[in-house]
């Protein structure tokens, strides 16, 4: 008999909610936590739904990508409080993912709960932590590693060298050199050549002694008689990348 009585909800449900109506709806305000099984890492966070059961795993950024390194079958979900409205579940969350929450090691989130959004991310400049830093440096190596890999493929190889130089192409036209067409007079170019005389040469020159190295993230310079530091590399990234 219950069983018939769910059935029936289920279906008027269904049924109000093709058109418009909130008739019979139960909404869940729920704060769950996402446990990484392998180190002990958590992410908490807040989830509104019609259905409690639904396959909802999380939307944070640390944590999807760690999802992604690690496999879901590594991670599990539990609720930890079920709220009566969004402003009790906006509080539950607020209390449990302060700053402190957010500070420690052993959490993917990377912003406070209830409203606390990306403003808070830009207002205490997040991306310069360690924790930001470590995310956005295993994403490019990720991305790095799985584009040499593509790379390996000669269709893939030809068809990305002619999409890059289709696009370099392209800005080119967009973006017309103001001096394309002329040509420096002797005079321009013995003035550029006095200008310059002496003034890179040797210990003048700032980078005299010194090399570019880089992690794949940031490149940064060190002396020639320095040891290159583990996880560095020599060359510079495109100012883009760095």
């Amino acid at each position: 008999m219950i069983q018939k009585i769910r059935n029936v909800k289920k279906y008027y449900s269904k049924l109000f909610k093709s058109l418009g109506l909130n008739v019979f709806i139960c909404m869940h305000y729920l704060i769950y936590k996402i446990t990484n099984k392998l180190n002990g890492k958590i992410y908490v966070g807040k989830h509104k739904t019609e259905n409690e059961n639904d396959e909802y795993f999380g939307s944070g950024l640390l944590l999807e990508r760690a999802i992604t390194k690690y496999g879901k079958d590594n991670f599990s979900k539990e609720i930890v409080y079920r709220a009566n409205s969004l402003e009790d579940m906006n509080k539950m969350e607020t209390d449990i993912v302060d700053e402190d929450f957010v500070a420690r090691s052993d959490t993917y989130n990377l912003k406070i709960g209830g409203d606390g959004g990306w403003d808070y991310i830009l207002k205490n400049r997040l991306w310069l932590t360690d924790k930001w830093y470590e995310s956005m440096k295993n994403n490019w190596k990720c991305g790095r590693e799985k584009l040499e890999t593509l790379m390996e493929d000669e269709e893939f190889r030809n068809q990305f060298s002619k999409k890059v130089s289709d696009g370099l192409k392209l800005f080119h036209v967009n973006n017309q050199n103001s001096f394309k067409g002329r040509k420096h007079t002797d005079e321009s170019k013995n003035k550029m050549r006095s200008a310059k005389t002496g003034k890179c040469d040797g210990p003048s020159n700032n980078m005299f002694g010194r090399m570019w190295i880089n992690d794949g993230l940031k490149s940064i310079t060190i002396k020639k008689t320095e040891q290159i530091p583990e996880g560095f590399k020599k060359g510079r990234l495109p100012k883009m990348l760095s």
